[in-house]
């Protein structure tokens, strides 16, 4: 029984060892993998809330007047 507990103890600590240890480009590549996300993210949302916000600025450019002097 000792013998187990002691394999599962250093198959714990190799495991924790293994999960500490990082490759050198990991963490840009993890950087790149955030970037994607939220450019598709971004994308996404621009498309659903375009047609609105196209609406939005031309109700706001039509509420607008320019001053005098102004060709328009």
């Amino acid at each position: 029984m000792n013998r187990v507990r002691e394999s599962v103890s250093v198959g714990m600590l190799a495991l924790w060892l293994t999960a500490k240890r990082r490759e050198p480009a990991q963490g840009f590549i993890e950087f790149a993998l955030m970037v994607v996300v939220l450019v598709a993210v971004a994308s996404i949302g621009l498309a659903v809330l375009g047609t609105d916000l196209s609406a939005l600025f031309s109700d706001l450019g039509s509420k607008l007047k320019l001053p005098a002097g102004f060709p328009g």
